[in-house]
């Protein structure tokens, strides 16, 4: 220890101990380093008076382990300064000082000591009491003046630092930090952007320390922080402007009278620089503004007026538009773009037209065509701050008139009103959401917002008939809307009281660290160091922080009084906060506040189940924002709001959230009108259920509403839904949608779109639960009917207007579709394509048409007409086109399949089902039926069929019934063979898979091909209808009959659902557990353990089928 400490350190001790600091070791190592660097100072002269003075200042601070520890700091600052030699400053205009050094410091903190501190008393400041209150008030201000010492002269200057800076003395000395020396190069662009960044630094170091010492109130420190911003702006725009001009030239217009005038530009503040109400640590919120969008630079085209070269090249043009864009740019990074010495201010430009996505500057009709045709009620609020800060004054005043007319109406606007009280529990809702609601100054309950608000809707109601309050600033507008009789006087009072009180704690929590917090520290010892900074000392009233609790809880108890007494009483007729608690839902909060944090907008999709939330959060920005460059109205989004939580429910509760809320997004954005459809949903939620269903269900029958929105008007009605349609019904519709069409191409569009609007009500009837499965099967194949007689219809129609009608024997040939398979049983899946036989009856010829000069032409054989019949008919329903198709025709199941012509004559079956059929064949034509053409010719195939089939009328039989069984069960055997490899377990393959649907149908011909022959009422061509002949004429017991039956319908369900999705014919069960949940949710099951729930019942179902199977095929 040196022989200085040694001296000293018993009176270090003794003071100490009678201070209370949070940690007096470190403050002891403090005093001890400040005391060993004033070794030889004049300071040393007066040691014990100058301690005791510290010590005592110390505990008068807020933070007096703080205070202690940032004097250390900044006593060797100064002394690493001195080290480094003397420095050389600017003109004093410019506000730069000289070095200050040891000695120097010394004999500045000497200043006073033999007299009691006194803020207030005239002349040179106190050194010690104002570094200590700085010190222990501020770390952020403490260290801009540690890092440069040399400022200390500027604070402790009474005249510089008691009164306020006016706003041209800030620009003047800016200026002159700016041009440097008289007789300097002018600094680069880089070097005086630094310098915005240090004049910055040193005016909020100055105006700081005025804050702190309470040589201005709230009201002229906010107005200084704002002049300061306001001539920052100035500088960066002047230094942005003069480089571009330097580059482009100085841009241009043509008035109404075609004179050439400069394009000016403004710089306009809005929120709290708007209002010269900034605070330490606020974003400045800006908008560009300029003249005209037509015109250009100056530089030119040619040699001749091209005017100075830069760098030996001519100057570039640029248009208008593009030049203030850069400007605009430029001005934003000059301010925002941090570097070594951090940023000027953080630049929010979120308020100018289109927010984010608007352009970064507009002229000044642009604004006006934007504010008349789509400005918004927040727009208003936003405007009511305008203010030109920087650039021309007198285009930015062109501006204010001309939104004049937009902000203040001359009508009571109760609607704005009510969207006020609504945008302000949206504000509620959220500072709810994160525990702030009694912490939030600036947002919480009785917080300077409502202040604000209280304000501006008295502005928004009387402003437009009432000019003189027509006020940016909050505090002139209290005194205006007093002075004209709109605000009680004890009101006003309790309003500019609370205003001004917690614009003083919004000062102190943000002056700490620069941080732009609003929000009271919960932790106690922050608190009470929040209140000392505020002024609070303990007492016998109690601790600093109860006395803050205190008078902070009084004035956001009278404001929020306040502010709720403006929505009851002369407003209370208005549907003002109609609902307001309901509304005040996180969904509705999200959708309305364009600036609802990410985070919490995850953790509300994470609750409806979706999978992808950073897919769900997209969708649900486009369902609220819309594509780039598209801007809807505040309605739009109200009414996008108050259904987003049925939305989201309802998505929960489908079988895949993600996949419905993809499908809704991919709708809304096509289906156009959108505040109408939001508007129309919002009066309608049974057709936002019914919608998300569709959507969460099937991406096939999504696609169908997708690519013909228009779809929608016709399931608004609810007897769409509720009511089935026969087969003739549809027909008839059908044909009267057709008969409105001459156009060939507009015939077979409007048949597939029939088809698509029938599948849609057939699907919406399915998944709403409205049909059971079996009438659903009834219904596609019903569809499939209806279609296939239509086209048929158009495509006989077509030829005979080209060959005439196709005849035999003095008589028109016959010609008819059998159906076979799934249409055949009339058990069609939506996946399913059409298996299908065409029969004509005798060749010959066709009769042909007359030309214009009546001249036979057109004669075919009738073979070929049937061909191109059948031809036709497939491109009219298979032909891939704009409408998709409508069906896909399978004509293979005819005799030698894909070898032989797609038509043959009745004869040519007779023959071969006669002598060269096999006995899958007799399986095939059970289901045969009739569906176009000829009844007759229909009848008469059924019939030859039935004889084949059941081994009647003279045909030969093909095999024993035990060869029969042994055929059919090895065709299974050998379908079995073919399962993919997808199908981990073979009884997961639905159709084809042990105990699966063929073991049911295999089931089911054998029984019809053994005892068909001699049971009639067996001939049937649908699975379930002959189950039930079966069990009725007592081949099948009841057990088996109804375990067959019930099953039969659980895997034709199973394989719908599989297939619903996407319109393929899946007929694997998923092997990952989530796509196994989705499945089984489109199946009804509920609850985590669905998955396994829908296992567990198809693996009954699958084992008690094969177990019969096996009894029919292999034990008889």
């Amino acid at each position: 220890m040196s022989h200085f400490q040694t001296l000293h350190h018993a009176r270090i001790s003794e003071s100490l101990t009678r201070y209370s600091f949070r940690d007096p070791k470190r403050a002891y190592q403090n005093l001890n380093r400040i005391l060993e660097k004033f070794q030889g100072t004049s300071l040393a002269e007066t040691l014990s008076l100058f301690l005791e003075r510290l010590l005592q200042t110390a505990f008068e601070v807020p933070d007096p382990d703080i205070a202690i520890n940032n004097l250390e700091r900044y006593v060797e600052a100064v002394s690493e300064a001195e080290a480094q030699g003397p420095e050389t400053g600017r003109s004093p205009e410019a506000g730069e000082t000289r070095a200050v050094g040891l000695q120097s410091l010394a004999s500045c903190l000497r200043e006073g000591l033999g007299t009691a501190p006194d803020p207030a008393s005239g002349g040179r400041l106190q050194a010690l009491q104002l570094l200590m209150h700085l010190f222990g008030t501020s770390q952020y201000l403490s260290d801009i003046l540690i890092r440069n010492p040399h400022y200390l002269p500027l604070l402790v200057d009474a005249e510089g630092i008691r009164a306020p800076k006016g706003k041209d003395l800030l620009y003047r000395q800016l200026v002159a930090l700016l041009n440097g020396d008289g007789g300097s190069p002018p600094l680069p662009k880089k070097e005086k952007l630094r310098l915005l960044r240090v004049f910055k630094k040193r005016e909020i170091l100055r105006i700081g320390a005025r804050d702190i010492l309470r040589y201005g109130g709230v009201r002229e420190i906010t107005e200084e922080l704002s002049n300061l911003a306001d001539v920052l702006i100035q500088g960066a725009y002047e230094v942005c402007d003069a480089e571009l001009k330097g580059k482009y030239g100085t841009p241009y217009y043509r008035d109404a009278q075609g004179n050439l005038q400069e394009c000016k530009f403004t710089v306009l503040g809005m929120g709290k620089l708007g209002g010269r109400e900034l605070n330490f640590s606020s974003d400045i919120d800006l908008m560009y503004l300029y003249s005209s969008d037509p015109g250009e630079t100056a530089g030119a085209e040619s040699s001749e007026d091209a005017g100075p070269s830069i760098g030996g090249e001519q100057k570039k043009r640029l248009i208008n538009p593009e030049y203030f864009k850069r400007l605009s740019t430029e001005i934003t990074s000059a301010l925002s773009d941090i570097t070594t010495e951090g940023h000027v201010y953080r630049v929010d430009l979120r308020l100018r037209p289109e927010g984010k996505s608007g352009n970064i500057a507009y002229s000044l009709r642009s604004y006006e065509v934007y504010y008349e045709s789509w400005g918004e009620t927040w727009e208003r609020l936003a405007l009511l701050k305008a203010r030109p800060v920087a650039g021309d004054m007198a285009l930015g005043k062109a501006f204010l008139e001309m939104i004049r007319p937009f902000v203040y109406r001359k009508y009571m606007d109760y609607a704005a009103i009510n969207e006020m009280k609504g945008l302000k529990d949206r504000i509620d809702r959220k500072v709810l959401l994160q525990g702030e609601k009694n912490l939030h100054v600036k947002l919480g309950f009785g917080g300077i917002r409502e202040v604000e608000f209280s304000v501006q809707i008295l502005q928004l109601l009387y402003g437009g008939k009432i000019p003189e309050i027509q006020e940016r600033n909050t505090l002139l507008a209290l005194e205006k809307l007093l002075h004209q009789g709109l605000l009680p006087l004890e009101d006003y009072a309790h309003l500019r009281e609370a205003y001004l009180f917690l614009r003083d704690v919004e000062h102190k929590l943000q002056i700490v660290h620069e941080f732009q917090t609003h929000t009271l520290p919960t932790d106690p010892q922050k608190l009470e160091l929040c209140a000392r900074r505020l002024g609070y000392r303990d007492n016998s009233a109690g601790s600093a922080a109860k006395q803050f609790r205190h008078d902070y809880q009084i004035h956001t108890f009278r404001v929020n009084k306040i502010f709720q007494s403006l929505f009851q009483g002369p407003l209370n007729h208005t549907p003002i906060g109609a609902g307001s608690s309901s509304q005040a839902a996180p969904e509705r909060v999200w959708i309305l506040d364009q600036d609802f944090p990410k985070e919490q907008a995850y953790q509300i999709l994470q609750k409806y189940q979706f999978q992808d939330v950073s897919k769900a959060y997209h969708n649900i920005l486009l369902l609220r924002d819309g594509p780039t460059f598209v801007h809807y109205s505040a309605k739009t989004r109200g009414l996008l709001a108050n259904i987003v939580p049925f939305i989201l429910e309802y998505a929960s509760k489908s079988p895949d959230p993600d996949q419905a809320l993809n499908h809704f997004e991919k709708f809304v954005s096509v289906a156009g009108a959108r505040t109408t459809l939001y508007a129309l949903l919002a009066n309608n939620p049974k057709v936002i259920e019914l919608l998300i269903q569709l959507f969460g269900h099937s991406d096939f029958l999504s696609e169908i509403l997708i690519r013909y929105p228009e779809m929608l008007d016709v399931l608004l009605d609810p007897d769409v839904i509720e009511r089935s349609q026969s087969r003739e019904q549809m027909y008839q519709e059908l044909r009267s949608a057709l008969e409105g069409s001459s156009d060939w191409s507009s015939r077979v569009s409007k048949l597939r779109q029939f088809k698509q609007a029938e599948t849609l009500r057939i699907g919406l009837r399915d998944i709403m639960g409205k049909a059971d499965f079996p009438k659903t099967w009834t219904a596609l194949s019903d569809l499939a009917d209806t279609c296939v007689r239509a086209a048929y219809e158009m495509a006989r129609h077509e030829l005979n207007g080209r060959y005439g009608i196709p005849q035999a024997g003095g008589r028109e040939s016959e010609f008819a579709i059998m159906a076979l398979g799934k249409l055949g049983g009339r058990e069609l899946n939506y996946t399913s394509d059409l298996d299908v036989l065409y029969v004509y009856d005798t060749r010959g010829m066709t009769s042909g048409v007359k030309d214009a000069q009546n001249r036979l032409i057109g004669q075919t054989e009738n073979h070929l007409y049937f061909l191109k019949l059948t031809e036709l008919l497939h491109k009219i329903l298979s032909e891939p086109g704009v409408d998709h198709i409508a069906f896909k025709l399978d004509p293979r199941l005819r005799p030698e399949g894909r070898k032989s012509p797609l038509v043959l004559s009745f004869k040519t079956y007779h023959k071969y089902y006669q002598t060269r059929a096999e006995t899958w064949e007799r399986q095939a034509l059970i289901k045969a039926r009739f569906v176009a053409g000829s009844e007759n010719l229909g009848t008469a195939f059924l019939r030859m069929a039935h004889h084949f089939v059941y081994q009647e009328g003279g045909v030969p039989p093909r095999s024993a019934p035990t060869d029969l069984r042994v055929e059919i069960r090895e065709m299974k055997k050998k379908m079995e063979a073919k399962i993919p490899k997808e199908a981990l377990e073979r009884s997961h393959h639905v159709k084809l898979g042990s105990g699966g649907i063929v073991d049911i149908e295999f089931i089911v011909q054998f029984l019809q091909l053994q005892h068909g022959p001699r049971c009639l009422s067996l001939r049937q061509a649908g699975t379930l209808s002959a189950l039930e002949a079966l069990y009725q004429e007592g081949i099948l017991p009841q057990g088996a009959y109804d375990q067959l039956r019930e099953s039969y319908i659980f895997l034709r369900t199973v394989e719908n659902r599989l297939g619903i999705v996407q319109e393929l014919p899946i007929k694997v069960l998923p092997t990952s557990p989530e796509e196994r949940i989705k499945l089984a949710k489109r199946l009804s099951y509920s609850g985590d353990q669905a998955g396994e729930a829908f296992l567990k019942d198809y693996k009954g179902h699958t084992l008690a089928v094969r177990e019969l199977y096996r009894k029919i095929f292999w034990e008889a």
